[in-house]
């Protein structure tokens, strides 16, 4: 019976541990963005209000690194597509190990059947289409259960960080409160 018993816990542990992550990545980041948030706070901000800037101020960063890096991926990612038959070209050509390999393997005649084959590759796939789409949504969802999380631990952090400190021994506290 124990065993059953201790099996079934730790089971479910398992399937907690999702969870435990979310809220550990939350708490990294609250005690991550807290000096910032004490900086606003030191120049008469509520704490409320600083938390909203640093958020707002953060999700706009991100915003505008995504703007400019998911072009450039792109690009990235289509000038490799253009230039992979001469990369594969430029390595087949050379004397070493991996020229042999690649004239070998044949790796160009690979390439171009995984190209002629694409679009019927891509039909095949909208199960794994939908499957992505579910990926996605369930990763947005994480995301927004940290970040709410987060604001929540970045404002209850003050009253949090004192009780810790009122329970600490007392030959302790002094360098507890000090950082």
């Amino acid at each position: 019976m124990v065993i059953v018993l201790v099996v079934g816990v730790l089971l479910q542990l398992r399937r907690a541990a999702d969870v435990f992550v979310l809220v550990l990545m939350a708490l990294v980041l609250a005690v991550g963005l807290d000096p910032a948030v004490r900086f606003l706070e030191r120049r008469g901000l509520s704490r409320g209000l600083a938390t909203a800037i640093i958020f707002v101020s953060s999700t706009i960063a991100f915003a505008v690194f995504l703007w400019f890096a998911i072009p450039e991926f792109v690009d990235q990612v289509r000038t490799f597509a253009r230039d992979l038959p001469g990369l594969i070209d430029d390595l087949a050509a050379r004397d070493d190990w991996i020229g042999e390999a690649v004239r070998n393997a044949d790796v160009k005649t690979h390439l171009q059947d995984i190209v002629a084959d694409a679009p019927s590759r891509v039909a095949r796939s909208f199960g794994s289409i939908l499957g992505v789409t579910s990926r996605i949504t369930s990763m947005l969802f994480r995301l927004l259960t940290v970040a709410i999380l987060t604001i929540y631990f970045v404002l209850s952090y003050p009253a949090a960080r004192r009780t810790l400190v009122r329970r600490a021994p007392v030959s302790t506290r002094f360098a507890s409160s000090a950082s």
